[in-house]
């Protein structure tokens, strides 16, 4: 099915475009979906801040035990390895993309703007799949990544959590476009990709 027959055939379900979002114009779009307070932007900010927050309390009590130099490589180590996790996001999108029964599933990179994409071509995905798909690397990662936390000793912790602190950051285009779907959920939100013309098209019940 082209964009334009899956276009056409939920106008006549009473829906309209709402949003045809450029692949380049990402950015903007999760900026103005991560401003208004609700449930997702409430959740993203408080879990992101309390990383931080617990974080700074580690790099502290750390640096007064095991000594400044431990606790500043620590920390430089475990932001610069949020650079592996990049894939492994990526990867359980697709994963998740899967299990939903997207078919054609393709990975982007915008070097410029300094983010990455898992588009699923042409797939239609309604308020439960884009939010399983949406927040399967979050919980997938910080899982992982309290798992280990406990696991390993704790001289490893500022690592661990650093990396965890960053990589939520990162998840702020994941929770902007879910954000986006929150905000108009009473309207039966609808969204997919087009991946040759790098557009996302997002269709509301009118």
């Amino acid at each position: 099915m082209t964009t334009d027959q899956i276009i056409k055939r939920h106008l006549d379900d009473n829906y309209k475009i709402d949003i045809i979002l450029e692949h380049n114009d990402i950015l903007p779009f999760v900026r103005e979906n991560l401003k208004p307070s609700n449930l997702i932007t409430l959740l993203f900010y408080f879990i992101t801040i309390s990383g931080f927050i617990i974080l700074l309390g580690v790099v502290i009590s750390q640096s007064l035990t095991l000594g400044i130099f431990h606790a500043i490589i620590s920390l430089i180590l475990g932001i610069v390895s949020t650079i592996f996790l990049i894939p492994i996001h990526e990867g359980v999108h697709a994963i998740a993309y899967k299990i939903c029964g997207a078919k054609s599933i393709q990975f982007g990179v915008n070097w410029k703007q300094l983010y990455f994409t898992a588009s699923a071509h042409h797939y239609l995905a309604g308020y439960k799949e884009l939010f399983f798909v949406g927040l399967s690397p979050f919980l997938a990662i910080n899982i992982a990544g309290l798992f280990l936390l406990f696991a390993v000793s704790h001289q490893y912790s500022i690592g661990l959590l650093s990396c965890l602190a960053f990589h939520n950051v990162m998840c702020a285009g994941d929770f902007g476009i879910l954000s986006y779907f929150f905000q108009n959920r009473k309207s039966s939100p609808l969204t997919f990709d087009d991946v040759s013309e790098a557009r996302s098209f997002f269709l509301i019940k009118e």
